[in-house]
C-alpha cells in the first residue's frame, strides 16, 4: 500500500466569530498578514465588493476564511505578524474598508474604490455607507444625483454581529505548501503569468525578487515610466528580461527580443538562462536602482522598446546622466512617433518582430549619439562604419549572431558591438579590416588611445 503525501496531517480548527471579533482579533496591530507574497493583488471590482456587503446585509452565507498561524521558525513572524491569510484576502479587505469607510487601493494606479451597500427599494437604489468619513463626504459631493444614507444602529449591529467561519491552520507548513493550499481555493480560476510565476521561489532569481522586494521596484518602474501597463500581469517577465539584459549587457538585443511566452517557458523548465550567481543578482539590483534614478530625472513615460533600450544602454557602459543627457532624452521622447512608442516585441510575426528589434537598436544608437555629442568624442577623424563594414568586422571573429568580445570574452551579439582598433589611431593605426576586431562597447571605450593587445594583456592577462 502506498503512503499518502499529505500537505496537512491535521485538519484546521474551525471557529465562528462575529465580524467585530474578526476585526479586533486579526485586523488590528499588524496581527494578520493579509496579502502574503503569493496572493493576487486586489482584483474585485466595485460590483463584486458591493455584492459581498449585500451578502452580509441580507443574511446570506459567506465562505470560510483560512488563516495560517505562524510558527517560531517562520521568518514572517519577525515582522510582527501572527497569522497569514491563505484564503479570504478580498473578503476581509472589503469588510475592513467598508467598516472604516475608506477606499480600497487598487493596483496599476486604478481609481480607488469606496464600497457601499446598494440597497434596492423598488426601482430605486440607495447607496448605504457604514459610517460618515471624509471619503463618504467627497463621494456625496461628486455624486449629487445619487441617493445615499448611513447604516442605522440596528443595521450596524447586524453587520458587526454577522457570523463568519474562520479556519485556523496551526500545524507548521512550509511556504510552498501554503501556496499549494492557496491555489486549491481558486475555484477553477487559472492562475497565470505573474500571479503564477511570482511563486516559483525554488528558482533563486525569482526568490531574490521576493526577498529584496525588487518586484515592487519593477512594478513602480513600469507604472511610473512606461506607457504599456504590464505591471499587473507581466512584471515577473519584465524582471527576468531586465536580468538577462543586465547579465548579458553586450548581447542585449538578443535577450531583449525574447518574448514573454518564451520567458514563461524558461520559468516552467527552470531554464539555464535563469541561473544566477550572487554577483549577477547584486549587479541587477545596482542596475535597476541606477535605471530608476535616471528615469526619475527624465520624468517622462517611455514606450516599452525605448524603456528596455535605455536600460540596456545604461548597463553596457560607464557614464553619468548629466543635465545635457537628460535634456536630450526628453527632447528625443517628444520626437518619437506614437506607433513606435506603443509598439512591443511580443509578436509572433517574424517580420514585425524584426522591425521592432531594429527600433531597439536604433534607440541605443541615438543614446550613444547623445553621449558622443556631449563628450565631444565624435570628431572628424573618427570613422563611422557602414553596416557592411561592421558585418565584415563581426564575421572576422564570430560565425553566429552571438559571439564574444575579443578583449574580455564577454558575450556580445552582432547588433551591439564596436569595431576596436588593434593599433590605435593615435599610434598610427588605420580603419582597414586587418586592424579591426569585434569588441564590447565598454572595452573599446576604456582602451582610449591604448593599443588593443597592450590593454588586453594589462587588464585581462589570463584571457
Amino acid at each position: 500500500m502506498s503512503s499518502l503525501n499529505l500537505v496537512m496531517k491535521n485538519q484546521p480548527i474551525f471557529k465562528t466569530l462575529s465580524i467585530s471579533n474578526v476585526l479586533t482579533i486579526f485586523m488590528t496591530n499588524n496581527v494578520l498578514n493579509l496579502a502574503p507574497y503569493y496572493q493576487r493583488p486586489n482584483r474585485w471590482n466595485q460590483k463584486l465588493m458591493n455584492k459581498f456587503i449585500e451578502t452580509i446585509m441580507t443574511g446570506r452565507c459567506a465562505n470560510t476564511f483560512y488563516l495560517y498561524k505562524y510558527q517560531p521558525h517562520d521568518k514572517e513572524i519577525f515582522s510582527g505578524f501572527k497569522y497569514e491569510c491563505i484564503d479570504g484576502h478580498h473578503r476581509l479587505t472589503v469588510i475592513q474598508h467598508y467598516c472604516e469607510s475608506i477606499p480600497v487601493k487598487m493596483p496599476n494606479n486604478k481609481k480607488p474604490i469606496l464600497i457601499v451597500w446598494e440597497q434596492k427599494i423598488g426601482s430605486a437604489t440607495i447607496n448605504v455607507f457604514y459610517k460618515e468619513s471624509i471619503h463618504t463626504k467627497e463621494w456625496i459631493a461628486r455624486n449629487p444625483s445619487k441617493s445615499y444614507r448611513y447604516l442605522s444602529d440596528l443595521e450596524r449591529n447586524h453587520f458587526d454581529d454577522f457570523i463568519l467561519s474562520v479556519a485556523e491552520i496551526i500545524e507548521p507548513l512550509e511556504y510552498k505548501n501554503r501556496i499549494s493550499i492557496f491555489k486549491s481555493f481558486q475555484d477553477g480560476v487559472q492562475m497565470k503569468n505573474s500571479d503564477l510565476y511570482k511563486s516559483y521561489i525554488h528558482i533563486p532569481l525569482i526568490n531574490y525578487m521576493k526577498e529584496t522586494n525588487l518586484n515592487d521596484t519593477v512594478i513602480r518602474l513600469i507604472q511610473e515610466f512606461c506607457i504599456r501597463n504590464a505591471s499587473e500581469s507581466y512584471f515577473v517577465h519584465w524582471y527576468i528580461r531586465l536580468y538577462l539584459i543586465s547579465k548579458y549587457s553586450n548581447a542585449s538585443t538578443t535577450y531583449f527580443s525574447i518574448t514573454d511566452a518564451e520567458i514563461s517557458n524558461f520559468i516552467e523548465d527552470d531554464h539555464p538562462y535563469l541561473e544566477s550567481s550572487e554577483k549577477d543578482l547584486l549587479n541587477l539590483s545596482t542596475n535597476i536602482e541606477k535605471f530608476y534614478e535616471i528615469l526619475s530625472k527624465i520624468n517622462k513615460k517611455f514606450g516599452p522598446i525605448p524603456f528596455f533600450a535605455l536600460f540596456a544602454f545604461i548597463v553596457s557602459r560607464d557614464f553619468v546622466a548629466n543635465e545635457a543627457f537628460i535634456k536630450n532624452m526628453r527632447e528625443w521622447i517628444k520626437s518619437q512617433t506614437p506607433e513606435n512608442m506603443k509598439s512591443w516585441v511580443n509578436n509572433r510575426d517574424e517580420n514585425t518582430k524584426q522591425v521592432r528589434i531594429d527600433y531597439f537598436n536604433e534607440c541605443i544608437e541615438n543614446f550613444n549619439d547623445f553621449i558622443d555629442n556631449i563628450n565631444d568624442i565624435q570628431t572628424s577623424t573618427r570613422k563611422q562604419f557602414s553596416k557592411e563594414e561592421r558585418m565584415d568586422v563581426w564575421l572576422k571573429t564570430n560565425n553566429n549572431d552571438v559571439g564574444s568580445c575579443y578583449v574580455c570574452k564577454d558575450i556580445i551579439d552582432m547588433y551591439n558591438f564596436e569595431a576596436c582598433h588593434t593599433i590605435s589611431k593615435k599610434n598610427g593605426g588605420n580603419d582597414e579590416l586587418d586592424n579591426l576586431v569585434a569588441g564590447c562597447i565598454k572595452c573599446n571605450r576604456r582602451m582610449g588611445t591604448e593599443n588593443l593587445e597592450t590593454y588586453k594583456n594589462r587588464i585581462y592577462p589570463e584571457k
